[in-house]
């Protein structure tokens, strides 16, 4: 039986799931990348952590599909078309 002080099975399977969405080591650091200078494009993460753009795109995409990082079309001034402005959810 659950008491007060234990979470409920939903709330611990949430819990369970972002933790393995945090479990590689690279992902933790586009997270960090991302609190620093919210609103990048991808070439600007795989410039500062240096994997590939294949891997970054990877990582990028389980940490959207878990909600810890968000992505939209936005025109960058700098660069012709569009480029999906990342940023923490």
């Amino acid at each position: 039986m659950l008491d007060q002080d234990t979470p409920d099975i939903c709330t611990a399977q949430q819990i369970a799931l972002i933790a393995k969405a945090l479990a590689h080591p690279a992902r933790v650091r586009i997270i960090e990348f991302l609190r620093s200078r919210p609103g990048c494009i991808g070439g600007d993460i795989v410039e500062d952590i240096g994997l590939a753009q294949s891997t970054v795109s990877e990582h990028l995409r389980i940490l959207k599909a878990w909600c810890l990082a968000s992505g939209a079309y936005k025109p960058i001034a700098t660069k012709q078309g569009q480029h999906r402005d990342w940023q923490l959810s």
